[in-house]
């Protein structure tokens, strides 16, 4: 409809003035069409002392986008100008939905939180007068509708999670979420002795970018019920999952379901034991008084998954079972953080994300040495355009965990033509995935860089890779085309059998197993050096590297009375990449 509005001018001068008025138009949501702001008359004359007025009409109606619409109203005479700003909003096809809320014995209720989301965006729904009724103007669409009931008692502790997955907005829609309608959820494992740890039931849109969802994280299930409002979203645009945590003394089981299209009424499932997989996990600490938590996060190809806060360790070193939900697409990342004895964390180890085999065992070890970067996964450096960025996982540890730690000492390092490019010192570095620097305006053609990383930490949180040192040069160019490539850095890691606090014993052989990631596992390795140091790296004595077929290895022989072992590497792939790298206190020696 169109709507009118009124300008007033006003003439303090002695004689009548004429003023021509014309539109000048702009707008945020596409060109302003002719004819949307119109003034009449287009010719108007003030009388002395007095006043005139026009009119300003908007005419929504014309054109075919939304938006804000601005103009500019101009009134030009007697040698001045009058400039009058317009606006009008033109919106979207849009409708009123009100929701009534009635909670488990059919009153009307005020939800503690009442959501409605679409992809992208999202906003709460408040019932501010109390009388359990909310209503909005939403634009044209498909949307969820997401409503928590939580009991008002001081020991009543009911909590109703209502979800109306597929809210087709088309016209002004009147609906009801009705908590009686809801079903409890009932999981159990296969050991009794079994208590729920976490419990988490969410939902996700997968069509959206931005990954729109919404998760919400309780002790158990106990209290909980649970129901859908309305039809199932067609296949794509909606999906829902559930799971948790239960602990015994011994062990940890973690489960998740999900489905799709549909949101839960209620959900039962008594767990078999032929359905989960079993770690068995060493977990190990070098430091004394450290504790630990342990946790498992899912995915399937169709939905991100959740992990909840973790189970908590009270003494590391330790051993665990940790039991996984094997079934379905279900695959599993399992972490180990290292805390103090405040539960403060101080370093994470992080799996691989993998499918478990349902009825199989698994033995696998967290934190022992020897300890430093490894490139895999979202660990290494990448070139893109003129940009170098690097985030290298600085404490990975014998095993292969992507890992990092807090560090007194944290510095990166990036050279060409004796020229420094980059230079960040993180120093101290508490907590995330890894280290993360970038160089930028990096020249088009093929240069020699020289990217050095140097990691300390202090004995408190680590008696083991106490420091490390790692070189790499290689040589980069602009990829072109907008691309985004690896770079060629490559790690050599070191797998010794030591005890779960990093040591070995002195005066024995030990035979140390060596893998290499990166680039040089493909392009070849054209050498490989190793050196060791049984004083803190002040002397070095070579140590041939066995390249039998079953795998490369080093064979040390610790002195007797020696307190710690160090380790040098040198690594150079066909294509002319090197690494070099120390590692100082790669583990300690016990007589």
């Amino acid at each position: 409809m169109p709507v009118t509005r009124y300008v007033t001018y006003r003439n303090l001068g002695t004689t009548p003035v004429t003023l021509d008025l014309a539109v000048e138009t702009t707008g945020q949501g596409g060109t302003v069409p002719p004819g949307m702001f119109t003034a009449s008359p287009r010719r108007l004359t003030v009388p002395a002392g007095g006043t005139a007025e026009a009119d300003v009409t908007a005419d929504t109606r014309l054109g075919t986008t939304d938006g804000t619409k601005t103009g500019v109203l101009v009134a030009a005479g007697d040698g001045q100008q009058i400039r009058t700003a317009l606006a009008v909003q033109r919106e979207e096809e849009s409708h009123t939905l009100t929701v009534r809320y009635r909670d488990h014995q059919g009153v009307p209720a005020t939800p503690s939180s009442s959501v409605v989301a679409r992809p992208g965006w999202g906003t709460s729904l408040d019932d501010n007068d109390g009388d359990g009724t909310t209503t909005t103007r939403l634009p044209k669409g498909e949307y969820v509708l997401e409503t928590l009931f939580s009991a008002s008692g001081p020991d009543d502790r009911r909590r109703v999670l209502m979800v109306a997955p597929h809210l087709q907005l088309t016209e002004d829609t009147d609906m009801t979420v009705d908590a009686r309608t809801a079903e409890t959820i009932e999981i159990s494992m296969p050991d009794d002795r079994a208590a729920a740890e976490t419990a988490s039931i969410g939902w996700s849109l997968p069509q959206s970018t931005d990954g729109t969802s919404s998760v919400w994280e309780f002790s158990d299930y106990s209290t909980l019920s649970v129901g859908q409002v309305g039809p199932s979203a067609p296949p794509g645009r909606f999906s829902a999952f559930l799971g948790g945590s239960w602990t015994t003394p011994s062990d940890r089981f973690s489960a998740a379901w999900t489905r799709h299209g549909s949101y839960y009424t209620g959900f039962t499932h008594h767990v078999r034991a032929g359905e989960l997989a079993t770690l068995k996990i060493s977990a190990g600490a070098s430091a004394p008084g450290r504790r630990g938590l342990l946790s498992a996060t899912w995915n399937t190809p169709a939905l991100q998954g959740f992990g909840g806060r973790g189970t908590e360790l009270d003494t590391l070193p330790t051993t665990i079972k940790q039991h996984l939900l094997a079934t379905g697409d279900l695959s599993w990342r399992v972490e180990l953080w290292q805390t103090d004895g405040e539960q403060n964390p101080e370093a994470v180890l992080r799996a691989p994300e993998r499918t478990y085999q349902a009825g199989a065992t698994y033995h696998t070890t967290f934190g022992t040495g020897v300890f430093a970067p490894r490139v895999f996964g979202e660990s290494g450096a990448w070139r893109h355009g003129d940009v170098l960025s690097m985030s290298v996982a600085p404490f990975s540890d014998g095993a292969g965990h992507l890992g990092t730690s807090r560090t007194s000492k944290t510095r990166v390092t990036l050279t060409a033509n004796d020229t420094t490019l980059m230079e960040t010192d993180q120093s101290p570095f508490d907590l995330s995935m890894a280290p993360y620097a970038t160089a930028t305006d990096l020249p088009a053609a093929p240069t020699r860089y020289t990217l050095t990383t140097d990691f300390s930490r202090d004995q408190g949180v680590a008696a083991v890779s106490t420091r490390v040192t790692t070189r790499w040069s290689f040589t980069s160019a602009d990829p072109g085309d907008g691309r985004r490539v690896r770079l060629p850095l490559s790690t050599v890691r070191f797998d010794p059998l030591l005890s779960a606090a990093s040591t070995a014993k002195a005066g024995k052989p030990l035979t140390v197993p060596l893998a290499i990631d990166g680039p040089a596992v493909d392009l070849g390795v054209k050498s490989l050096a190793v050196w060791v140091s049984y004083d803190d790296g002040i002397t070095w004595t070579t140590a041939p590297v066995d390249m039998a077929k079953s795998g490369r290895s080093v064979t040390l022989h610790h002195p007797k009375g020696a307190k710690t072992v160090s380790l040098r590497t040198a690594l150079s792939d066909t294509r002319g990449n090197t690494m070099n790298q120390s590692v100082i206190s790669a583990y300690t020696l016990t007589p």
